[in-house]
C-alpha cells in the first residue's frame, strides 16, 4: 500500500468514525435529558469544526506517519494518549469557572467523559480494521518492499530466517552483499560485495537495507553507510552494532526482532512545509516587534559598517552568509555600557532574522558552523555530515540544555544533542523547544544564556 494511499484511507478512517463519535454523542445527551439536540445542519456544522480539531490533533502527535505492521497495540495507546488531550482540552475550553468552580461537578458536565470513551472506541476499532486490512495485503506479498542484507555469517542468516517467518513486516529479500562469494541462503542469492552496494541497490530497487556484520566490522558498517548516502533507502542494522554509530539511530522492536534505523526520515514532507511557514511567521513578527530595538542599536553604534558578515556552512553543506550587528569599538561610557548589555544578551545578532526570512536558518535547529571547523570535524568524527541533513537553527537543543547550564563536557556531548534532535524532530519537537527557551527566560533561569540562546551564542565582547 503506497503512502498516498494508506493517508487517505487513514483520513477517511478517521472521519467517519470522529463524526460517528459526535453525532452518537450528541443522541445520547439529548436522550439523558441535559441538552436539547439542535437542528440537524447545526450539528452538522459542528461536528464538521471538532473533526478539524481533531485532525490537526492527530497530526501534530503524529498519527499519520507511515504504519509498516507495527505493533496495533502501541498504536491504540497513541490514539488513547492523543484523544485523552484532545478532551481534556475541550474540558478546559469550555469550562465554566463561576459555576464549574464553586460547586461539585455537574453530571451534565461529567457527559465529556461518555465522549472521550466513545473516541478512543470508534476511532481504534476504525483504524484496527484498516491496519488489519493492510496487515492482510502485506502477508499475500502485495506491498512488499526490497530489501538487502548485509553480512554473511550467524546474524544475517538468524535475521534472514526471522524475517522470513513474519511476512506481516512487508519484506522481500531479495539477497545478500557480503565481501566473499558464496551459493546464496535458502534461495536469496549473492548479489555483490559491499563497495558495489549503491550499484546493487539502484539494480534491485532495494528500499531497505539490513546491515548484520560482526561485531569486529566496523569499518564496514562505515562504508555501507557512505554507499547508501542520497540513495532512497532505509538502513536498519543488528542490536550487537548499536555503539558503532552511538547517537544516531532509532531503535524499532518489531514483532520481537529488534531493528535498529540509521538516518531515520527527518520530517514528513507536509510537516518541513508547517515548519517553513512558522519560520516565516514568527520570524517576520519578531523582527516587527523587535524593529525599535534594533533602531536603539543602529543609533548607539553610529558607524558605517553596521552589519558584520560571518560565512557559515548551512544545509546539504551550502556556505551562506550569517549576519549580526557591528558593534565594534566605542568611545563614550553610555555607548559602551549599552552596546555591551546588549551584546551580552545577544541582541547583536537580530539582524539573523533575515537569514531566517530568506531560508538560510530555521528557528530551530543544529549550530551553524565556520567552514574551517566543519572541515576539520568532518574529517576526525564519523557521521558528523549528518548535521547537514537538516538547515542549522537560531537556537536548538543543544543551546537549550546549555541555557539550563548543563555543562557540555565535550564536543561529543554537543553532537548527542544535535543528533537527537535530529533523529526526533518534529513540529511538537520545535514547539517544545521554544516554549522551554520562553519558560527559562520568564522564570529567569539562565536568562543571559537563554536570550544568547536564541540567537547562538559566542558574542563578541566591546572594548
Amino acid at each position: 500500500m503506497s503512502k498516498p494511499v494508506e493517508k487517505t484511507l487513514l483520513f477517511l478512517s478517521d472521519f467517519l468514525t470522529i463524526n460517528a463519535t459526535f453525532w452518537l454523542w450528541a443522541k445520547l445527551r439529548a436522550r439523558v435529558g441535559y441538552f436539547s439536540e439542535p437542528m440537524p445542519e447545526q450539528l452538522l456544522v459542528d461536528s464538521l469544526a471538532l473533526f478539524l480539531l481533531w485532525l490537526l490533533l492527530f497530526i501534530f502527535y503524529g498519527l499519520y506517519r507511515s504504519w509498516h505492521a507495527h505493533s496495533r497495540v502501541d498504536e491504540f495507546i497513541n490514539i488513547s494518549k492523543t484523544v485523552s488531550i484532545g478532551v481534556l482540552l475541550i474540558f478546559l475550553v469550555t469550562l465554566d469557572l463561576q459555576q464549574d468552580l464553586q460547586q461539585p461537578l455537574k453530571l451534565s458536565r461529567a457527559m465529556i467523559l461518555s465522549y472521550w470513551l466513545l473516541m478512543i472506541i470508534f476511532v481504534s476499532l476504525g483504524r484496527l480494521a484498516l491496519r488489519t486490512f493492510q496487515r492482510t495485503l502485506l502477508e499475500a506479498g502485495l506491498g512488499a518492499r526490497n530489501v538487502l542484507i548485509v553480512g554473511w555469517g550467524n546474524k544475517a542468516r538468524e535475521i534472514f530466517d526471522e524475517l522470513r517467518k513474519l511476512p506481516a513486516l512487508g519484506y522481500n529479500l531479495v539477497g545478500f552483499i557480503a565481501a566473499e562469494k558464496f551459493h546464496g541462503y535458502k534461495g536469496s542469492p549473492w548479489l555483490g560485495e559491499i563497495h558495489a552496494l549503491a550499484e546493487v541497490i539502484t539494480r534491485e530497487e532495494a528500499q531497505e537495507v539490513i546491515i548484520a556484520v560482526e561485531n569486529e566490522a566496523r569499518e564496514k558498517v562505515m562504508e555501507v553507510v557512505r554507499q547508501c548516502e542520497g540513495l532512497p533507502v532505509r538502513l536498519k542494522l543488528a542490536p550487537s552494532l548499536y555503539d558503532a554509530i552511538l547517537g544516531q539511530v532509532r531503535t524499532h522492536q518489531i514483532y520481537g526482532l529488534p531493528l535498529i534505523e540509521i538516518m531515520p526520515e527527518n520530517m514528513p514532507a507536509w510537516e518541513r512545509r508547517v515548519k517553513r511557514v512558522i519560520d516565516l511567521g514568527l520570524a517576520a513578527l519578531a523582527a516587527i516587534f523587535l524593529l525599535p530595538l534594533a533602531v536603539i542599536i543602529v543609533c548607539a553604534i553610529r558607524r558605517r559598517s553596521l552589519l558584520i558578515a560571518e560565512t557559515k556552512i548551512g544545509k546539504a553543506e551550502k556556505p551562506f552568509r550569517m549576519y549580526r550587528f557591528h558593534l565594534g569599538v566605542v568611545e563614550t561610557l553610555p555607548q559602551k555600557s549599552f552596546l555591551k548589555f546588549a551584546s551580552r544578551m545577544g541582541w547583536d545578532k537580530m539582524p539573523r532574522l533575515l537569514n531566517v526570512l530568506r531560508g538560510d536558518l530555521s528557528l530551530i535547529g543544529p549550530r551553524p558552523e565556520a567552514p574551517e571547523i566543519a572541515a576539520t570535524r568532518k574529517r576526525d568524527m564519523p557521521f558528523y555530515a549528518q548535521r547537514w541533513r537538516v538547515k542549522p537553527g537560531l537556537t536548538g537543543w543543544a543551546q537549550i540544555k546549555a541555557a539550563k547550564n548543563e555543562a557540555l563536557e565535550n564536543l561529543q556531548r554537543d553532537l548527542q544533542h544535535d543528533f537527537f534532535y535530529i533523529d526526533n524532530m518534529s513540529l511538537r519537537m520545535d514547539v517544545k523547544i521554544l516554549l522551554i527557551a520562553l519558560y527559562d527566560a520568564m522564570i529567569g533561569r539562565g536568562a543571559e544564556k537563554t536570550s544568547q540562546s536564541f540567537f547562538l551564542s559566542g558574542a563578541p565582547s566591546i572594548k
